[in-house]
């Protein structure tokens, strides 16, 4: 009985040998399958919530805000909520980081991001702009084969391209719709992308909430120290100030809980949903109704959906 226990324990030690020697900035494969509905669940959490910080954002451009206020005010709101967390938890740890360097480059990339997201959405309709942005997981899957070394299989390309054409068929894009406005959504999908990667590479050994504290307090220093170039008086909107602050805080802390728990090319396609709710959204804010070809493409997101999650679903079943 003894020899057999050593026997268990020696097959089990080069597997978990293997594990600790991936690097950190490299992502982990992951073969529970509850790993991939919660990483799910988070970014559809996160892919509503995304939403509802810009519709509140493009309401406040609206009341005469500017986009670099508005992102100071989300992340002053949001960095009260995140440290208030912390402290009331008394989980200390979480104000430490591993990687500062990692944390200050996503912090600064994520608040550009954000910024030209809330510019985009106070030149363009809010289901334009998401639209614009779903090609940051395309641009993200493209990538981390080569940053974090991700295995991609056409299955999910398939997907991914799946996903887009969906998205593709409820914006119904043209050359005549470019402008320089659009310019601005590919920057922001470009810097969204980055995001992504990073967040994936910080899920490995950073705390959410640790992420969500450097990206709210990095980011209100970088807007705070230009905002005096950009003010116009103390806001009114209280109501819509609160709302960005509390659905801003919401986004971030589920965004990095699905990177931590899901690859990026299982997760992309998930960020479709975006553009199901900023329809939505777009029909009840702003009276926008959709036509046929908006429920034909949701029904194709949603199917590459599902398809993606059970064929993960039927891999980790096989790999456990």
């Amino acid at each position: 009985m003894q020899t057999n226990r050593r026997t268990r324990r020696n097959t089990l030690r080069p597997g978990r040998a293997r594990h600790q020697q991936i690097p950190l900035n490299m992502a982990q494969p992951l073969n529970d399958n509850r790993q991939y509905l919660k990483a799910a669940g988070f970014l559809l959490g996160s892919s509503f919530m995304i939403v509802l910080v810009n519709m509140f954002a493009k309401l406040l451009t609206e009341n005469g805000l500017t986009p670099l206020e508005v992102l100071f005010y989300r992340n002053l709101g949001g960095f009260a909520l995140v440290t208030l967390t912390i402290l009331s938890t008394k989980q200390f740890q979480r104000f430490k980081t591993k990687r500062p360097k990692a944390q200050f480059i996503r912090a600064l990339t994520g608040n550009i991001c954000l910024w030209l997201i809330i510019w985009a959405n106070a030149l363009l309709p809010l289901a334009t702009v998401s639209a614009i942005l779903l090609s940051a997981p395309i641009i993200a899957t493209v990538l981390s084969p080569l940053f974090l070394n991700e295995k991609t299989s056409k299955f999910r390309w398939l997907c991914v391209i799946a996903g887009l054409v969906g998205a593709l068929v409820i914006t119904q894009p043209g050359m005549e719709n470019f402008t320089p406005s659009t310019i601005v959504a590919l920057m922001g999908a470009l810097a969204s992308a980055i995001v992504i990667l990073y967040l994936r590479s910080l899920g490995q050994n950073e705390d959410p909430l640790t992420t969500t504290f450097y990206l709210f307090g990095w980011g209100s220093l970088f807007a705070g120290l230009c905002l005096p170039f950009f003010w116009t008086g103390l806001p009114s909107a209280y109501a819509l100030l609160a709302g960005i602050i509390i659905s801003g805080f919401l986004s971030q802390f589920f965004k990095n809980n699905a990177y931590k728990h899901g690859e990026i090319s299982f997760l992309s396609p998930l960020i479709y949903f975006n553009i199901v709710w900023a329809t939505l959204l777009g029909w009840a804010v702003w009276k926008e109704i959709p036509e046929i070809h908006v429920y034909i493409g949701c029904a194709i997101i949603i199917c590459s959906n599902l398809l993606i999650t059970w064929k993960e679903q039927k891999i980790a079943r096989n790999d456990v």
